[in-house]
Order: C-alpha cells, then sequence, then structure tokens
C-alpha cells in the first residue's frame, strides 16, 4: 500500500489588491498556464484568517494556515493524525513551524529541496513555503 501524500503549497505576496479597469489582482491577471494545469488536477480552497479587510501579520497568517488560532494546542501530528515537514528559506516561518512542533528542513530558494523531500518516508504533509513570488518568476507574465 503507497503512503498519500498531501502537498501545501504556500505562496507569499501574490494576493494582490483588484485594480485596473476589470478589477482583478495581479495573479487574476497574470498568463499562468502551468499554475492552471496544476490547479485544474489539485483540490484547491480559500482560507479567511481575519474578517474581511484586515490584514494579519505574516506570523499569525502563517501560523492560521498550519491550523491554530493564537497559540498551539496540540502538536500538528496530534491536530492532523499525520507528520508534516516544512521546506523554506524564510526565518519566519521556520518559528512558526517550530512553536506547531513541525520540523523543518531550511532549503535554499528554489524547487530543487522540494523534489527530495516528497520521497521523504514518514512525512505524510509536505509544507513548501515561497516566501516571495518575485524572485522565482511566477509574477514575470502580469509584468510583460
Amino acid at each position: 500500500m503507497t503512503e498519500n501524500k498531501i502537498i501545501l503549497v504556500i505562496i507569499g505576496g501574490l494576493g494582490g489588491v483588484q485594480s485596473g479597469p476589470n478589477m482583478l489582482t495581479e495573479l487574476q491577471q497574470a498568463h499562468k498556464p502551468n499554475l492552471n494545469a496544476l490547479m485544474r488536477k489539485s483540490v484547491c480552497g480559500l482560507v479567511h484568517l481575519t474578517d474581511a479587510g484586515k490584514t494579519p501579520s505574516k506570523p499569525a497568517a502563517l501560523a492560521g494556515l498550519l491550523g491554530y488560532s493564537r497559540k498551539p494546542q496540540q502538536p500538528f501530528a496530534k491536530r492532523f493524525h499525520r507528520k508534516a515537514l516544512v521546506l523554506t528559506s524564510d526565518p519566519v516561518m521556520r518559528r512558526v513551524a517550530a512553536r506547531c512542533s513541525i520540523p523543518v528542513r531550511t532549503c535554499a530558494p528554489g524547487v530543487a529541496a522540494v523534489f527530495a523531500a516528497i520521497d521523504q518516508p514518514g512525512a505524510g504533509i509536505l509544507i513548501l513555503h515561497i516566501p516571495d513570488a518575485e524572485p522565482f518568476g511566477l509574477q514575470k507574465e502580469y509584468y510583460d
């Protein structure tokens, strides 16, 4: 029997503000065929971490995405019955993951380490955190 893996990709800086004649965000306006193809094959959702019009702090937003409101009550593995592994180069995400008792593997910016971590046994949930989309060219098409 193969173990199913859950991959949670957190990309910072893609929210944007609705603007322009069609009132779309930068992400909605961008030409993104690879991201669209991935989303069609995935289970996607929208999480509201705060009330409308309020922007949470980065640590609060990351903790909310990991399932915690204020302070972690239980370790992540007990809450979700799966072990997790966080891949990030961001010090804020490393601190949040440590508070949530999730092991962290520091990786250089980029996705090369992701493929090695996907095959790692024992981690049922792989959380890939990309702190800023711009250096990776994820918003490049919007500016072309």
